[in-house]
Parts: C-alpha cells; sequence; structure tokens
C-alpha cells in the first residue's frame, strides 16, 4: 500500500480531493472535523470510495452512526496489522465488514426488530455490510476436509450473514449448540472471530450458496 496521513478530518478531505484514495481509513475522534463529518464529506464528493473506520469505540450507537454516515467498515485499532491489510484489501475489492463481536449484536438487533438480517446503511456506497471477495488463505490454512460437515453447514451461514439465533432455526438446532460449533470452526481455522472465520471461509469453500 501506499499510505498518506493527515492531522484531522479537515485535511483528509482535502487530500482526497487532491488525490483520491483506494481506500480511505479514518479515525473516530479527529480535531477540526470528526470521523463522521468527514466521512459524510468524502461521501458526497466520492460516492464509491471505500471507507474504513478504526477506532477503540466498543459502541454500537456509534457504529450505526459510522455506517449510516456511509461507512463501509468499522473496526476497532487492537485489529492485529495482517488482519487490518486483509480487510483493506477486502474493501478495495467491493465488500465491507464491522467486527464479529459487533456484528453479531446488531445482526440480532436488527434481526428481531425487522425480522431478517440489517441491510446497508443509507449512505453507504454499494456492497456495504457484505462479506465477500477476500484475499486467499494464507500457507498452513487448514484443508475444507479438516472441517466436519456440520462445521461446514454452520460455517457456510456463517458466510452469508446470519446470527447464531438464525442459524440455529434453520438448522433445527440450539443456539448453544451453534456457539459450540462456531467455537469449534474458529478452533480448527485458528481465527477469532467471525469476520476471519468468514475471510477464510470463502478461501477453503469457494462459493457459498
Amino acid at each position: 500500500f501506499q499510505v498518506t496521513t493527515v492531522e484531522n478530518g479537515r485535511e483528509a478531505v482535502e487530500a482526497a480531493r487532491r488525490r483520491p484514495p483506494d481506500v480511505a481509513v479514518i479515525d473516530v475522534r479527529m480535531p477540526v472535523l470528526d470521523g463522521i463529518g468527514c466521512v459524510q464529506a468524502l461521501r458526497r464528493d466520492h460516492p464509491r470510495l471505500p471507507i474504513l473506520m478504526l477506532t477503540n469505540y466498543d459502541d454500537d450507537r456509534l457504529v450505526r452512526e459510522c455506517l449510516a454516515a456511509g461507512a463501509d467498515a468499522y473496526l476497532l485499532k487492537d485489529i492485529e496489522p495482517e488482519d487490518l491489510a486483509n480487510a483493506i484489501r477486502l474493501l478495495a475489492a467491493g465488500g465491507g465488514l464491522i467486527p464479529g463481536d459487533l456484528a453479531q449484536r446488531l445482526l440480532e438487533d436488527d434481526g428481531s426488530s425487522t425480522g431478517g438480517p440489517p441491510t446497508a446503511a443509507s449512505g453507504a456506497r454499494p456492497g456495504a455490510l457484505r462479506v465477500d471477495e477476500p484475499t486467499p488463505p494464507g500457507p498452513g490454512a487448514p484443508a475444507p476436509e479438516s472441517l466436519t460437515p456440520r462445521q461446514r453447514e454452520v460455517l457456510a451461514l456463517l458466510a452469508r450473514g446470519l446470527s447464531n439465533r438464525e442459524i440455529a432455526r434453520q438448522l433445527y438446532l440450539s443456539e448453544g449448540t451453534v456457539k459450540n460449533v462456531v467455537s469449534e470452526i474458529y478452533a480448527r481455522l485458528h481465527v477469532r472471530d467471525r469476520v476471519q472465520a468468514v475471510l477464510k471461509a470463502r478461501g477453503l469453500l469457494g462459493d457459498l450458496p
């Protein structure tokens, strides 16, 4: 990556006008113009620019505000550098994501109120809130046959954005059983959350239903 750094939100907007980036990585808390205002300005100037919010704040309300402003992804700063690089590649390829625990809470909240998974935020570019087009799994990644049929079945549904509750309902399992299978998947794939699992799932399983 070629990286351009700025000191505040206004400088980010001006820098993007001079030379539109492939992906914008924006902090939520910035001087002069905060992250949400910066995202709104970037989205007006560059409707299809992938925008990643990178922050310390694990806050559902803030996630929703950022997505509504037009962000395509919301990640916490404790993410591993390699995972951040993969997330940026994913965004550049047209995907969007939020970390697994936040995604789970938002999916459950939206699913309980609307009867289904959340749709892309109104301000976001097409493709936001999808988890797709990942990089291939790295060396040493488990082969597909190392997963049990049940694990593969649950993993495919995770890749479609279903919550544990929705997976349990679809597979006629208890939610506790699904949580156990998800934990087994994490252990088998050597990942820590469902975003990482889905990234590997696409590489392992190809075009999932």
